[in-house]
């Protein structure tokens, strides 16, 4: 594998090489997911979620899943104990979500997830969210809809950068580093962030933790050279190392559980502009995903289990002008995975899958975008799959926008669903993979309208996903009255989530920002005619910030979800439906900028205390308070 992805990254580099020319830095005057261009957001035909920079200089949260709480139609779960905490787009399990590094795919899911409690906030430019199949773009995976999290870049002729550090409950330490410079033709960003809690319990019944000791260390680095006047040699490195160790109780004994991880990720390759206005990006990327588990306890000998999955990615994306009113986009992908871990009925498995896709952007009138696309992907193991997308954008009036699109999604069954083999501790309940696994589909559709007057901006979108061959965990049936133990994942279900999503977001006064957002989600199995699993019909959000005006600045974010329905499988009886309670998780801080660029803060997360040892494994209230300070240098 080391072989292979080594030979990736030459050839990357020799035909980046080749290609380049000239291409301007992107800025963050631009949303990039949507079309895998730079569009300027007022104009995007594809609604495109941005938390910005300022959002995220003065919210609450530390780490990406406590932003992402507090955004209008996502929903974070914390069901599965392990996985951390999960992405659910218009319903859409976590699994259908590709999660994205400046437009690169992350590696690492536990039971599918991608655990958004492993990125920190320092070195996170912006946020874009992307809702409904966007595989016509981005392939497996992106079913449900992207999250692509944009780090820091620098701009200006300067040194600058920034220190923080604060303390909290639960011996809660957070702290960060920036700086950032330009000299001559380098730009470099860099950014270190830590993070240290001890362990919660949110139910004293037995010895076992609901929220393990946890650490982090996050290091970013972004940097981009000027090989000729408009040439840019872009470069990302990142870093993660992160240690958990968890008490679990099950059938009378107690267990230790230590998971230490290591993830790393490189992307190299230019970006150019040639002299008739079309560009091209070519990005050599290799991510490395370390986890090792040792689970233990006072009578019997510690075991091991070692993860290891490697991922290398070639991808090019060339956008050219077609006369006047039109774009044209071609995107190809070449990708190389491999997977080793202990619980797989194999050493180790690999893949290859080769994608093309080509975009048009055709502005039929001023009033009018149309955006169709189709991308075809080749699996080594799961055929080929075409994914079509077609988007309209209307402008009615200056202050009226509508939307509608449709678009196919799939996502390959990953490499735990094919070939696991999992021996449950202390039970006799075995979990394995199903190599005849076929890929999960879907159709789906959004339409909405935007509404801008004033300060004042109001979405509203409805939406429709209908997914097929849904991979599940199902018992293998025997015929025997006994309760079953053995379980496989299979294609057994068909599923529909549909609802309404609506926001308004208004800057009251000069210094005042007030946010409102609501989500109705109807998420149906059909097979089995019965809710899924751990989606709120209705979810609420509500956010007011006070922005920097003498110094002083405040945000209160506050996220409500209804009751959750989750199933519980019954020896000899129908699964016994479990309602949660609703929950609202409040946020708060606040901040008062002093002399020298310094910053005292503080505030209270969770502040309600909201949390489930079961079904929401939320760190109860937590008091912090710290201090940063920035500082620059024009030379």
């Amino acid at each position: 594998m080391r072989t292979q992805v080594a030979t990736f990254l030459v050839w990357t580099f020799l035909t980046s090489t080749a290609w380049a020319q000239e291409v301007p830095y992107l800025t963050d005057d631009y949303v990039v997911t949507g079309t895998r261009t730079e569009r300027d957001p007022e104009k995007a035909p594809i609604a495109t979620e941005v938390i910005s920079k300022e959002e995220l200089e003065i919210t609450p949260a530390t780490k990406l899943s406590e932003v992402l709480q507090q955004s209008p139609g996502v929903t974070i779960d914390r069901e599965l104990k392990g996985a951390g905490a999960g992405v659910q787009l218009q319903g859409m399990d976590s699994k259908h979500v590709l999660i994205l590094v400046d437009g690169q795919p992350v590696v690492g899911r536990f039971g599918g997830v991608v655990d958004m409690d492993r990125f920190l906030l320092a070195g996170v430019d912006r946020i874009e969210i992307i809702k409904g199949p966007s595989s016509a773009l981005y392939g497996s995976d992106a079913m449900g809809g992207v999250v692509n999290i944009i780090t820091d870049e620098t701009t200006g002729p300067r040194v600058s950068g920034e220190v923080g550090a604060s303390y909290g409950s639960l011996n809660e330490v957070d702290s960060f580093g920036k700086l950032s410079f330009q000299a001559g033709k380098w730009n470099v960003k860099n950014s270190v962030g830590f993070r240290r809690r001890d362990a919660f319990d949110l139910d004293e019944s037995d010895p076992s933790t609901t929220g393990g000791e946890d650490q982090m260390l996050s290091l970013v680095n972004r940097t981009s050279y000027a090989l000729k006047t408009n040439v840019d040699l872009l470069a990302n490195l990142r870093f993660n190392t992160r240690d958990r160790s968890d008490v679990d109780f099950s059938r009378g004994a107690v267990f230790n559980r230590d998971n230490q991880t290591h993830e790393g990720s490189v992307s190299l390759g230019p970006k150019v502009k040639f002299s008739n206005g079309s560009s091209l990006q070519v990005t050599g990327h290799y991510a490395l995903f370390d986890n090792t588990l040792t689970i233990s306890n006072p009578e019997s000998s510690s075991t091991t289990e070692e993860t290891l999955q490697q991922y290398a990615q070639v991808s090019s994306v060339y956008t050219m002008p077609l006369w006047d009113n039109h774009d044209v986009t071609f995107v190809g992908d070449g990708i190389l995975e491999s997977y080793e871990a202990d619980r797989l009925n194999r050493s180790s498995a690999e893949r290859m899958r080769a994608a093309a896709a080509i975009q048009d952007e055709w502005r039929i009138v001023d009033t009018l975008q149309l955006v169709s696309g189709v991308r075809v992907d080749f699996d080594t193991q799961f055929g080929v799959h075409p994914t079509p997308k077609v988007a309209a954008r209307f402008d009615a009036m200056d202050e009226l926008t509508f939307r509608a699109s449709y678009a196919m999604g799939f996502r390959a069954p990953d490499f735990k669903e094919l070939y696991l083999e999992f021996d449950t501790p202390n039970s006799p309940i075995v979990v394995r993979g199903n190599a005849e696994l076929e890929a999960e589909t879907s159709h789906g559709f959004n339409a909405g309208f935007e509404v801008k007057v004033a300060d004042l901006i109001w979405n509203v979108n409805g939406f429709r996903n209908e997914i097929d061959n849904l991979i599940l965990v199902r018992p293998v049936l025997t015929g025997l009255p006994e309760t079953p133990t053995d379980f496989e994942y299979q294609n057994v279900s068909r599923a529909r989530t549909q609802g309404l999503e609506t926001s308004i977001s208004a800057r009251i006064h000069p210094t005042l920002r007030v946010g409102l957002g609501y989500m109705f989600t109807d998420a149906k199995d059909l097979e089995e005619e019965r809710e899924l699993e751990g989606r709120a019909t209705h979810r609420g959000n509500t956010s007011v910030s006070w922005l920097p005006s003498v110094g002083f600045e405040g945000t209160l974010a506050l996220a409500l979800t209804g009751p959750r329905v989750y199933f519980e499988e019954q020896s000899g009886a129908e699964d016994l439906e479990i309602q949660t309670d609703p929950h609202a998780i409040l946020d708060i801080r606040l901040a008062q900028r002093l002399p020298w660029d310094l910053k005292v803060f503080g505030g209270v997360r969770n502040a309600l205390d909201a949390g489930d040892p079961t079904y929401l494994s939320l760190a109860p209230r937590t008091f912090y308070a710290g201090l940063s300070v920035g500082f620059e240098s024009a030379h």
